[in-house]
């Protein structure tokens, strides 16, 4: 059985889904944004390093957390006023899940103190030996992790 009609897309982009290997890449914009979805782990790993090596500068305080070693998909991560983050686990005694998209808001020597995305009244305390296993930067995210949380 092969799917000849999509009901549920643009046909343009179910055409283009057909044959990938037909896609002229130089019809699609090379801008970069702040917001992207990789299929690639090293992709979004090296996404959120541009990103957080142009704006960190920018900021009058941030500092550098050093990839937890316990999480596999873990990468250094500058911390700073306004750093978009996605949470890597669920944690349901810390009070975050899977896939949640939180917003650092302060940070000190011990803690990393991050608003909620979707209710700006959850407002959550990271220890900061924490943060790199329990959280990743948002500036790219897998496509893996953009299926929703797990809450």
């Amino acid at each position: 059985m092969r799917l000849n009609v999509c009901r549920r897309s643009d046909r343009a982009l179910f055409e283009l889904y057909a044959d990938v290997s037909k896609v002229e890449v130089e019809n699609f914009p090379t801008e970069l944004y702040q917001k992207n979805i990789c299929y690639l782990n090293s992709t979004r790993k090296a996404i959120n390093r541009y990103w957080m090596r142009k704006l960190a500068p920018k900021h009058k305080h941030s500092k550098l957390l050093k990839a937890h070693p316990r999480a596999k998909q873990s990468q250094d991560t500058y911390v700073y006023k306004g750093l978009p983050v996605i949470a890597a686990v669920t944690r349901s005694g810390m009070g975050f899940a899977n896939a949640e998209e939180f917003v650092v808001t302060e940070f000190d020597k011990n803690n990393i103190y991050m608003q909620c995305i979707e209710d700006e009244d959850r407002v959550l305390t990271i220890p900061s030996s924490e943060f790199t296993y329990c959280f990743q930067p948002a500036y790219a995210v897998s496509t893996h992790r953009m299926q929703g949380n797990n809450r």
